[in-house]
């Protein structure tokens, strides 16, 4: 039982040598030089974010438009 423990062991740490150097240049930014200094959030002419795109509701199909009536007393 010993030695199978031990090649369990050996072969986590080779896979771990091997993906450890893969790891370390995926972490890195891909422009740390990237300024933000100039850029605000895109304004409707009303004033309120501009929110147009593509959005998913396929996680939502159960919540409700409206609060339920059981609740209404609830602040």
């Amino acid at each position: 039982m010993k030695h199978w423990r031990d090649s369990v062991v050996a072969a986590m740490a080779a896979g771990g040598l091997v993906l450890a150097p893969g790891a370390a240049v995926t972490a890195a930014p891909a422009n740390p030089q990237q300024d933000a200094g100039d850029w605000s959030v895109p304004r409707t002419p009303w004033g309120d974010p501009d929110l147009q795109g593509l959005w998913s509701n396929m996680l939502e199909a159960q919540t409700p438009f409206e609060r339920p009536d059981a609740l209404a007393a609830r602040g």
